[in-house]
């Protein structure tokens, strides 16, 4: 199915209140375009409301990523690695996704100078 389809399908998953179905489409909407702000705005919204906590702030890190607000994701990720605390392979791929983060806020930063 296309994109647009594919896309109205999810938000119709999330209206009904069918929110892992969403959840799973939005997951594979991003295998097709990882870059989209608004599909990781919308998987931020569905994972709160199946409490996926971590999910969520992993999420909106991206989605903050994706619109050039640096600070507001490296912050989202701090709190998913917080509530990842006990689990330790979760917690460092947050990690590391924090610390390419930060390496590209400042290569931005280098650029603009």
């Amino acid at each position: 199915a296309s994109f647009p389809l594919l896309a109205a399908r999810a938000d119709l998953l999330a209206r009904q209140q069918r929110y892992a179905e969403a959840e799973q489409q939005l997951e594979q909407l991003l295998k097709q375009r990882p870059n989209d702000p608004d599909l990781w705005y919308d998987l931020a919204e569905v994972r709160g409301q199946v409490n996926n906590i971590i999910g969520l702030h992993q999420a909106r890190a991206e989605f903050f990523a994706r619109v050039g607000d640096y600070p507001q994701a490296i912050e989202q990720l701090g709190h998913a690695k917080n509530r990842a605390s006990n689990n330790f392979p979760l917690a460092a791929r947050i990690n590391a996704r924090q610390l390419e983060l930060v390496n590209e806020e400042q290569a931005i930063k280098d650029m603009m100078q």
